[in-house]
Protein backbone atom coordinates (compact mmCIF):
# COMPACT_ATOMS: atom_id res chain seq x y z
CA UNK A 1 0.00 0.00 0.00
CA UNK A 2 1.49 3.38 -0.63
CA UNK A 3 2.27 5.71 1.94
CA UNK A 4 1.44 8.74 -0.31
CA UNK A 5 -1.44 11.03 1.52
CA UNK A 6 -3.59 12.99 -0.87
CA UNK A 7 -3.71 16.50 -0.62
CA UNK A 8 -6.30 19.15 -0.86
CA UNK A 9 -5.25 22.72 -1.19
CA UNK A 10 -8.31 25.21 -1.17
CA UNK A 11 -8.67 27.50 -3.77
CA UNK A 12 -11.86 29.76 -3.13
CA UNK A 13 -15.37 28.72 -3.42
CA UNK A 14 -15.97 25.22 -5.39
CA UNK A 15 -12.48 25.25 -6.43
CA UNK A 16 -9.49 23.39 -4.95
CA UNK A 17 -6.58 21.64 -6.45
CA UNK A 18 -6.22 17.81 -5.42
CA UNK A 19 -2.73 16.07 -5.37
CA UNK A 20 -1.69 12.49 -4.95
CA UNK A 21 2.28 12.16 -6.02
CA UNK A 22 3.28 13.89 -9.06
CA UNK A 23 -0.83 14.13 -10.00
CA UNK A 24 -2.80 17.55 -9.05
CA UNK A 25 -5.99 18.04 -10.27
CA UNK A 26 -7.53 21.90 -10.07
CA UNK A 27 -11.28 21.74 -9.78
CA UNK A 28 -13.11 24.56 -11.29
CA UNK A 29 -11.01 27.08 -11.22
CA UNK A 30 -12.56 30.65 -10.32
CA UNK A 31 -9.65 33.14 -8.86
CA UNK A 32 -11.51 36.45 -9.04
CA UNK A 33 -13.65 38.60 -10.82
CA UNK A 34 -17.53 39.19 -11.21
CA UNK A 35 -19.91 36.24 -12.25
CA UNK A 36 -23.48 35.83 -13.64
CA UNK A 37 -23.35 39.05 -15.62
CA UNK A 38 -22.44 41.06 -12.37
CA UNK A 39 -24.46 39.78 -9.75
CA UNK A 40 -22.10 37.78 -7.89
CA UNK A 41 -18.41 38.19 -6.66
CA UNK A 42 -16.42 35.93 -4.28
CA UNK A 43 -16.83 36.32 -0.80
CA UNK A 44 -13.07 35.97 0.09
CA UNK A 45 -10.12 36.81 -1.38
CA UNK A 46 -8.22 34.05 -3.77
CA UNK A 47 -4.39 33.55 -2.89
CA UNK A 48 -3.72 31.09 -5.73
CA UNK A 49 -2.48 33.15 -8.81
CA UNK A 50 -2.55 32.34 -12.50
CA UNK A 51 1.80 31.28 -11.72
CA UNK A 52 0.40 28.62 -9.69
CA UNK A 53 -0.37 26.80 -12.31
CA UNK A 54 2.72 25.36 -13.27
CA UNK A 55 2.64 22.38 -11.33
CA UNK A 56 -0.87 21.88 -12.45
CA UNK A 57 -0.99 18.49 -14.66
CA UNK A 58 -5.00 18.44 -14.81
CA UNK A 59 -8.01 20.79 -14.70
CA UNK A 60 -11.44 19.38 -14.23
CA UNK A 61 -14.71 21.67 -15.57
CA UNK A 62 -17.89 20.57 -13.86
CA UNK A 63 -20.30 22.43 -16.23
CA UNK A 64 -20.41 26.09 -18.12
CA UNK A 65 -22.14 28.26 -14.95
CA UNK A 66 -19.07 31.23 -15.09
CA UNK A 67 -18.35 30.42 -11.36
CA UNK A 68 -16.87 26.64 -12.35
CA UNK A 69 -16.43 27.69 -15.87
CA UNK A 70 -14.56 31.01 -16.01
CA UNK A 71 -12.83 31.55 -19.44
CA UNK A 72 -11.03 34.48 -17.79
CA UNK A 73 -9.27 32.56 -15.11
CA UNK A 74 -8.08 29.78 -17.84
CA UNK A 75 -6.94 32.84 -19.97
CA UNK A 76 -4.94 34.12 -16.97
CA UNK A 77 -3.21 30.58 -17.16
CA UNK A 78 0.58 31.22 -18.81
CA UNK A 79 0.74 30.19 -22.57
CA UNK A 80 3.61 27.48 -21.35
CA UNK A 81 1.37 25.98 -18.60
CA UNK A 82 -1.89 25.48 -20.37
CA UNK A 83 0.03 23.55 -22.99
CA UNK A 84 1.34 21.17 -20.10
CA UNK A 85 -2.31 20.86 -18.42
CA UNK A 86 -4.70 18.00 -19.41
CA UNK A 87 -8.21 19.56 -19.40
CA UNK A 88 -10.80 17.26 -18.53
CA UNK A 89 -14.52 18.23 -19.90
CA UNK A 90 -17.70 16.10 -20.51
CA UNK A 91 -18.57 15.38 -23.93
CA UNK A 92 -21.53 17.04 -24.96
CA UNK A 93 -23.68 17.48 -28.16
CA UNK A 94 -21.80 20.71 -29.23
CA UNK A 95 -18.26 20.65 -27.37
CA UNK A 96 -18.61 23.97 -27.45
CA UNK A 97 -16.66 24.48 -24.14
CA UNK A 98 -14.05 21.70 -25.19
CA UNK A 99 -13.76 23.82 -28.41
CA UNK A 100 -12.65 26.87 -26.40
CA UNK A 101 -10.26 25.00 -24.32
CA UNK A 102 -8.68 23.43 -27.17
CA UNK A 103 -8.22 27.31 -28.95
CA UNK A 104 -7.02 28.42 -25.55
CA UNK A 105 -3.97 25.80 -25.34
CA UNK A 106 -5.08 23.20 -23.41
CA UNK A 107 -4.84 19.25 -24.10
CA UNK A 108 -8.53 18.79 -23.69
CA UNK A 109 -9.76 15.21 -22.86
CA UNK A 110 -13.85 14.57 -23.64
CA UNK A 111 -14.68 12.00 -20.63
CA UNK A 112 -17.58 10.33 -20.47
CA UNK A 113 -20.55 10.09 -17.86
CA UNK A 114 -19.70 7.26 -15.79
CA UNK A 115 -16.65 5.78 -17.27
CA UNK A 116 -13.27 5.51 -15.08
CA UNK A 117 -10.31 7.04 -16.25
CA UNK A 118 -6.72 6.85 -14.47
CA UNK A 119 -4.68 9.86 -14.96
CA UNK A 120 -1.70 9.14 -12.53
CA UNK A 121 -0.59 6.55 -10.31
CA UNK A 122 -3.41 5.11 -8.42
CA UNK A 123 -5.47 8.54 -9.39
CA UNK A 124 -8.68 7.71 -11.18
CA UNK A 125 -11.36 10.05 -12.29
CA UNK A 126 -15.27 9.40 -12.79
CA UNK A 127 -17.66 11.69 -13.56
CA UNK A 128 -21.50 12.38 -14.33
CA UNK A 129 -24.31 14.35 -15.21
CA UNK A 130 -27.31 15.44 -13.44
CA UNK A 131 -29.17 17.58 -15.97
CA UNK A 132 -26.46 20.41 -16.94
CA UNK A 133 -24.45 19.90 -13.60
CA UNK A 134 -21.82 17.08 -13.07
CA UNK A 135 -20.21 15.43 -10.41
CA UNK A 136 -16.56 14.26 -10.18
CA UNK A 137 -15.83 10.82 -7.81
CA UNK A 138 -11.78 10.96 -7.44
CA UNK A 139 -10.22 7.76 -6.00
CA UNK A 140 -6.26 8.59 -5.00
CA UNK A 141 -4.98 5.36 -3.64
CA UNK A 142 -6.99 3.98 -0.74
CA UNK A 143 -8.97 7.71 -0.52
CA UNK A 144 -11.83 7.95 -2.42
CA UNK A 145 -13.35 11.87 -2.37
CA UNK A 146 -16.87 12.78 -4.25
CA UNK A 147 -17.51 16.40 -5.23
CA UNK A 148 -21.76 16.49 -5.56
CA UNK A 149 -20.89 19.79 -7.24
CA UNK A 150 -23.98 22.00 -7.60
CA UNK A 151 -26.25 18.71 -8.52
CA UNK A 152 -29.37 18.32 -7.29
CA UNK A 153 -30.88 15.14 -5.82
CA UNK A 154 -33.98 15.53 -4.76
CA UNK A 155 -34.82 12.53 -3.24
CA UNK A 156 -32.70 9.83 -0.99
CA UNK A 157 -33.58 7.19 -3.97
CA UNK A 158 -31.72 10.01 -6.31
CA UNK A 159 -28.55 9.61 -3.84
CA UNK A 160 -28.78 5.53 -3.80
CA UNK A 161 -28.54 5.52 -7.64
CA UNK A 162 -25.44 8.20 -7.27
CA UNK A 163 -23.95 5.81 -4.99
CA UNK A 164 -24.47 2.73 -6.90
CA UNK A 165 -22.23 4.35 -9.54
CA UNK A 166 -19.38 5.60 -6.35
CA UNK A 167 -19.97 3.77 -3.63
CA UNK A 168 -19.33 5.06 -0.22
CA UNK A 169 -16.23 7.53 -0.44
CA UNK A 170 -14.49 8.85 2.44
CA UNK A 171 -14.76 12.62 1.82
CA UNK A 172 -17.92 14.56 0.35
CA UNK A 173 -17.73 18.19 -1.30
CA UNK A 174 -21.23 19.35 -1.58
CA UNK A 175 -23.46 22.97 -1.70
CA UNK A 176 -24.72 24.59 1.57
CA UNK A 177 -26.95 27.60 0.85
CA UNK A 178 -29.06 28.30 -2.37
CA UNK A 179 -27.70 29.86 -5.42
CA UNK A 180 -30.17 31.79 -6.89
CA UNK A 181 -33.25 33.73 -6.73
CA UNK A 182 -35.19 32.67 -3.65
CA UNK A 183 -38.15 35.92 -3.70
CA UNK A 184 -37.98 39.70 -3.94
CA UNK A 185 -36.55 42.38 -1.40
CA UNK A 186 -39.18 41.22 2.06
CA UNK A 187 -39.26 37.58 1.04
CA UNK A 188 -37.99 36.44 4.20
CA UNK A 189 -39.91 33.46 4.13
CA UNK A 190 -39.57 32.34 0.70
CA UNK A 191 -35.64 32.65 0.96
CA UNK A 192 -35.27 31.14 4.50
CA UNK A 193 -37.39 27.86 3.03
CA UNK A 194 -34.67 27.96 0.30
CA UNK A 195 -31.84 28.18 2.59
CA UNK A 196 -33.81 25.44 4.82
CA UNK A 197 -34.12 22.88 1.49
CA UNK A 198 -30.12 23.46 1.14
CA UNK A 199 -29.42 22.21 4.16
CA UNK A 200 -31.99 18.96 4.07
CA UNK A 201 -30.21 18.01 0.77
CA UNK A 202 -26.95 18.04 2.19
CA UNK A 203 -27.91 16.27 4.80
CA UNK A 204 -29.76 13.52 2.58
CA UNK A 205 -26.46 13.19 0.87
CA UNK A 206 -24.29 12.49 4.00
CA UNK A 207 -27.24 9.70 5.85
CA UNK A 208 -26.98 7.87 2.15
CA UNK A 209 -23.28 7.83 1.48
CA UNK A 210 -22.14 8.01 5.23
CA UNK A 211 -18.87 9.60 4.25
CA UNK A 212 -16.53 10.62 7.29
CA UNK A 213 -15.30 13.81 6.34
CA UNK A 214 -17.75 16.61 4.86
CA UNK A 215 -16.43 19.63 2.83
CA UNK A 216 -19.32 22.53 2.32
CA UNK A 217 -18.33 24.22 -0.24
CA UNK A 218 -19.84 25.87 -3.52
CA UNK A 219 -21.46 28.90 -1.56
CA UNK A 220 -18.52 31.07 -0.56
CA UNK A 221 -20.22 33.89 -2.78
CA UNK A 222 -21.94 37.05 -2.29
CA UNK A 223 -24.68 38.74 -4.40
CA UNK A 224 -23.02 41.58 -5.06
CA UNK A 225 -24.98 43.98 -7.86
CA UNK A 226 -27.34 46.55 -6.03
CA UNK A 227 -30.30 44.96 -7.31
CA UNK A 228 -29.40 41.43 -5.70
CA UNK A 229 -27.72 41.93 -2.65
CA UNK A 230 -30.91 41.80 -0.32
CA UNK A 231 -30.67 37.67 -1.15
CA UNK A 232 -27.27 37.89 0.78
CA UNK A 233 -29.65 38.08 4.12
CA UNK A 234 -30.89 34.65 4.57
CA UNK A 235 -28.29 32.57 2.59
CA UNK A 236 -26.71 29.93 4.73
CA UNK A 237 -23.73 30.39 6.80
CA UNK A 238 -20.84 27.84 6.84
CA UNK A 239 -21.32 27.52 10.42
CA UNK A 240 -24.90 26.34 9.95
CA UNK A 241 -23.67 24.00 7.41
CA UNK A 242 -21.23 22.68 10.05
CA UNK A 243 -23.64 22.34 12.81
CA UNK A 244 -25.45 20.25 11.10
CA UNK A 245 -22.48 17.68 9.31
CA UNK A 246 -21.99 17.80 13.47
CA UNK A 247 -25.34 16.31 14.31
CA UNK A 248 -24.77 13.48 11.67
CA UNK A 249 -21.42 12.71 13.48
CA UNK A 250 -19.31 13.29 10.55
CA UNK A 251 -16.47 15.47 10.85
CA UNK A 252 -16.58 18.70 8.92
CA UNK A 253 -13.69 20.05 7.15
CA UNK A 254 -13.93 23.78 6.43
CA UNK A 255 -10.70 25.42 4.48
CA UNK A 256 -10.07 28.96 3.51
CA UNK A 257 -8.26 29.92 0.30
CA UNK A 258 -4.77 28.89 0.93
CA UNK A 259 -5.33 26.11 3.54
CA UNK A 260 -3.97 22.64 2.95
CA UNK A 261 -5.66 19.70 4.50
CA UNK A 262 -3.74 16.19 4.36
CA UNK A 263 -7.09 13.89 3.54
CA UNK A 264 -7.08 11.67 7.09
CA UNK A 265 -5.33 14.16 9.16
CA UNK A 266 -7.17 15.99 12.50
CA UNK A 267 -9.35 18.85 11.02
CA UNK A 268 -10.32 22.23 13.37
CA UNK A 269 -12.53 23.89 11.22
CA UNK A 270 -13.15 26.80 13.76
CA UNK A 271 -10.24 28.95 11.82
CA UNK A 272 -11.62 29.35 8.51
CA UNK A 273 -14.92 29.78 9.97
CA UNK A 274 -13.80 32.77 12.12
CA UNK A 275 -11.82 34.17 8.31
CA UNK A 276 -14.74 33.73 5.92
CA UNK A 277 -17.16 35.50 9.62
CA UNK A 278 -14.47 38.30 9.12
CA UNK A 279 -15.15 38.11 5.41
CA UNK A 280 -18.97 38.80 5.47
CA UNK A 281 -18.81 41.57 8.24
CA UNK A 282 -16.52 43.46 5.75
CA UNK A 283 -19.01 43.03 2.80
CA UNK A 284 -21.17 45.79 4.37
CA UNK A 285 -18.18 47.94 3.07
CA UNK A 286 -18.10 46.63 -0.34
CA UNK A 287 -19.47 48.64 -3.36
CA UNK A 288 -22.13 47.33 -5.09
CA UNK A 289 -22.76 46.95 -8.84
CA UNK A 290 -24.64 48.89 -10.69
CA UNK A 291 -26.63 48.71 -13.58
CA UNK A 292 -25.21 49.72 -17.05
CA UNK A 293 -27.43 52.08 -19.05
CA UNK A 294 -28.70 50.78 -22.50
CA UNK A 295 -30.18 52.55 -24.88
CA UNK A 296 -33.58 51.63 -25.69
CA UNK A 297 -32.99 51.23 -29.23
CA UNK A 298 -29.96 48.39 -28.56
CA UNK A 299 -32.80 46.62 -26.69
CA UNK A 300 -35.11 46.52 -30.14
CA UNK A 301 -31.93 45.51 -32.36
CA UNK A 302 -30.97 42.46 -29.98
CA UNK A 303 -34.96 41.36 -29.72
CA UNK A 304 -34.90 41.31 -33.33
CA UNK A 305 -31.55 39.22 -33.57
CA UNK A 306 -33.39 36.86 -30.68
CA UNK A 307 -36.16 35.94 -32.96
CA UNK A 308 -34.71 35.56 -36.29
CA UNK A 309 -32.20 33.33 -34.03
CA UNK A 310 -34.34 31.32 -33.11
CA UNK A 311 -36.55 30.76 -36.32
CA UNK A 312 -33.58 29.77 -38.32
CA UNK A 313 -32.72 27.12 -35.24
CA UNK A 314 -36.04 25.95 -34.48
CA UNK A 315 -40.13 24.82 -36.27
CA UNK A 316 -41.74 27.59 -33.98
CA UNK A 317 -44.89 27.42 -35.44
CA UNK A 318 -44.94 24.34 -33.52
CA UNK A 319 -45.31 25.86 -30.48
CA UNK A 320 -48.49 27.92 -31.54
CA UNK A 321 -51.15 26.01 -29.96
CA UNK A 322 -49.01 27.05 -26.56
CA UNK A 323 -49.99 30.40 -27.42
CA UNK A 324 -53.50 30.18 -28.30
CA UNK A 325 -53.52 27.46 -24.72
CA UNK A 326 -52.23 30.59 -22.93
CA UNK A 327 -49.41 27.98 -21.85
CA UNK A 328 -46.83 30.32 -23.27
CA UNK A 329 -47.91 33.82 -22.97
CA UNK A 330 -45.93 37.24 -23.60
CA UNK A 331 -44.21 38.65 -20.74
CA UNK A 332 -44.59 41.92 -19.71
CA UNK A 333 -41.31 43.66 -18.49
CA UNK A 334 -41.21 46.84 -16.81
CA UNK A 335 -37.90 48.37 -17.67
CA UNK A 336 -37.03 50.07 -14.75
CA UNK A 337 -34.35 52.58 -15.54
CA UNK A 338 -36.22 53.24 -18.99
CA UNK A 339 -39.52 53.73 -17.57
CA UNK A 340 -40.83 51.69 -20.11
CA UNK A 341 -42.74 48.37 -20.00
CA UNK A 342 -42.30 45.94 -23.34
CA UNK A 343 -44.06 42.67 -24.47
CA UNK A 344 -41.36 39.76 -25.31
CA UNK A 345 -41.80 36.93 -26.52
CA UNK A 346 -40.13 33.93 -28.96
CA UNK A 347 -42.87 34.65 -31.96
CA UNK A 348 -42.08 38.25 -32.16
CA UNK A 349 -39.96 41.43 -32.01
CA UNK A 350 -40.04 42.89 -28.55
CA UNK A 351 -43.20 45.87 -28.87
CA UNK A 352 -43.70 48.79 -26.12
CA UNK A 353 -46.81 48.35 -24.03
CA UNK A 354 -48.79 50.69 -23.09
CA UNK A 355 -49.07 49.87 -19.27
CA UNK A 356 -48.99 51.42 -15.90
CA UNK A 357 -46.47 50.49 -13.29
CA UNK A 358 -48.77 48.22 -11.37
CA UNK A 359 -49.71 46.15 -14.89
CA UNK A 360 -46.69 44.26 -15.97
CA UNK A 361 -45.61 40.47 -14.96
CA UNK A 362 -42.13 41.66 -14.38
CA UNK A 363 -39.17 44.06 -13.70
CA UNK A 364 -35.43 44.19 -14.48
CA UNK A 365 -33.04 46.98 -15.89
CA UNK A 366 -32.33 47.16 -19.13
CA UNK A 367 -28.66 46.18 -19.20
CA UNK A 368 -30.35 42.23 -17.67
CA UNK A 369 -32.87 41.80 -20.77
CA UNK A 370 -29.93 43.10 -23.27
CA UNK A 371 -28.21 40.15 -21.72
CA UNK A 372 -30.95 37.67 -22.15
CA UNK A 373 -31.74 38.44 -25.58
CA UNK A 374 -28.74 38.17 -26.76
CA UNK A 375 -27.29 35.21 -25.36
CA UNK A 376 -29.03 31.91 -25.55
CA UNK A 377 -27.55 31.15 -21.82
CA UNK A 378 -29.33 34.65 -20.28
CA UNK A 379 -31.78 32.79 -18.51
CA UNK A 380 -30.08 30.98 -16.83
CA UNK A 381 -28.10 34.03 -15.65
CA UNK A 382 -31.13 36.18 -14.51
CA UNK A 383 -32.95 33.37 -12.22
CA UNK A 384 -29.12 32.81 -10.75
CA UNK A 385 -28.19 36.19 -10.21
CA UNK A 386 -31.66 37.31 -9.16
CA UNK A 387 -31.75 40.70 -10.57
CA UNK A 388 -35.42 41.00 -11.21
CA UNK A 389 -38.47 41.55 -9.49
CA UNK A 390 -41.34 39.72 -9.90
CA UNK A 391 -44.43 41.53 -10.25
CA UNK A 392 -47.39 38.93 -10.55
CA UNK A 393 -47.10 35.52 -9.22
CA UNK A 394 -45.59 32.88 -11.38
CA UNK A 395 -44.43 35.12 -13.34
CA UNK A 396 -40.63 34.03 -13.21
CA UNK A 397 -42.04 30.71 -14.90
CA UNK A 398 -43.88 32.66 -17.66
CA UNK A 399 -40.79 34.42 -18.38
CA UNK A 400 -38.56 30.73 -17.98
CA UNK A 401 -41.24 29.05 -20.69
CA UNK A 402 -40.67 32.22 -23.10
CA UNK A 403 -37.00 31.50 -22.98
CA UNK A 404 -36.84 27.66 -22.82
CA UNK A 405 -36.00 26.96 -26.15
CA UNK A 406 -32.83 29.81 -26.02
CA UNK A 407 -32.10 27.61 -23.02
CA UNK A 408 -32.34 24.38 -24.89
CA UNK A 409 -30.52 25.81 -28.43
CA UNK A 410 -27.72 26.64 -25.79
CA UNK A 411 -27.68 23.24 -24.93
CA UNK A 412 -27.11 21.93 -28.49
CA UNK A 413 -30.52 20.69 -28.57
CA UNK A 414 -32.60 22.66 -31.43
CA UNK A 415 -36.71 21.65 -32.42
CA UNK A 416 -38.08 19.43 -33.93
CA UNK A 417 -34.82 17.39 -32.98
CA UNK A 418 -35.20 17.69 -29.20
CA UNK A 419 -38.91 15.87 -29.50
CA UNK A 420 -37.27 12.59 -30.53
CA UNK A 421 -35.06 12.71 -27.29
CA UNK A 422 -37.05 10.14 -25.75
CA UNK A 423 -35.25 9.79 -22.32
CA UNK A 424 -35.97 14.08 -22.48
CA UNK A 425 -39.65 13.81 -23.73
CA UNK A 426 -40.32 10.75 -20.66
CA UNK A 427 -38.93 13.17 -18.32
CA UNK A 428 -41.07 16.28 -18.99
CA UNK A 429 -43.97 13.46 -18.87
CA UNK A 430 -43.01 12.18 -15.58
CA UNK A 431 -42.57 15.96 -14.09
CA UNK A 432 -46.27 16.70 -15.74
CA UNK A 433 -47.51 13.59 -13.93
CA UNK A 434 -45.64 14.59 -10.62
CA UNK A 435 -47.08 18.43 -11.04
CA UNK A 436 -51.03 16.55 -11.36
CA UNK A 437 -50.40 14.51 -8.29
CA UNK A 438 -47.31 15.46 -6.34
CA UNK A 439 -47.77 13.19 -3.67
CA UNK A 440 -47.49 9.85 -5.71
CA UNK A 441 -43.69 11.20 -6.39
CA UNK A 442 -43.22 11.63 -2.92
CA UNK A 443 -44.45 8.44 -2.14
CA UNK A 444 -42.18 6.75 -4.63
CA UNK A 445 -38.96 8.52 -2.93
CA UNK A 446 -39.60 8.05 0.35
Amino acid sequence: MSSLVPEILWINHASYALTYGATCLVVDPWLDGAAFNHGWSLLAASRFRAEDFARVTHIWISHEHPDHFSPPTLLKIPEQFRRQIVLLYRRTRDGRVAAFCRRAGFRVMEVDSNHKYTIGDSFTVTCGTVGSDSWLATQCGDRAILNVNDCVFRSADDVRALQAVVGSPDVVLTQFSYANWTGNPGDSAAMQAAAREKIEEMTRQIDVLQPRWVIPFASYILFSHEENAYLNEHANRVDDAVAVIRKTQKLPVVLYPGDVWAIGATHDPAPAIAHYKTDRLATTTRALAQAVSVPFEDLQLASEAFVVRMRKRNWLWMFRPLRWLRLLRPVHIYVRDLNRTVRVEIFAKMAVHPLGRAGPDIEMSADSLLFMLKNDFGIDTLLINGRFRELKRGARAMLSRQFAIARHNNDGFSYPRRLLDFAYVRRKLRQAMASVNPGATRRRSE
